[in-house]
């Protein structure tokens, strides 16, 4: 579950005022360790994992091709898809 701003400064307003970790957690149902952790975290902190590059991008044209090629606007079948591009990388 991702923790929305309104529940980051909840939880330092509530740990300010001597709250526990786990009625925090409890109150806004989420864990103990979440608590801790956005209690510590930085304001306006970014998360590394969103400076990372994707691991898709290498492979975006030809997700792109396949997405194309199957000329469909809707949900995507991700199974289809990873089949797919295994048999491309087998054939090149």
């Amino acid at each position: 579950m991702k923790i929305d701003q309104e529940a980051r400064m909840t939880i330092r307003h509530l740990c300010s005022k001597g709250v526990s970790n786990r009625e925090v957690g409890c109150l806004l149902g989420v864990s103990e360790s979440s608590v801790r952790y956005h209690r510590n975290r930085p304001q306006g902190a970014v998360d590394g994992r969103s400076k990372q590059p994707q691991l898709a991008q290498a492979w975006s044209e030809a997700i792109e091709h396949y997405i194309s090629s199957i000329g469909r606007d809707g949900p995507l079948n991700l199974a289809a898809l990873h089949e797919w591009l295994i048999a491309e990388m087998i054939t090149r």
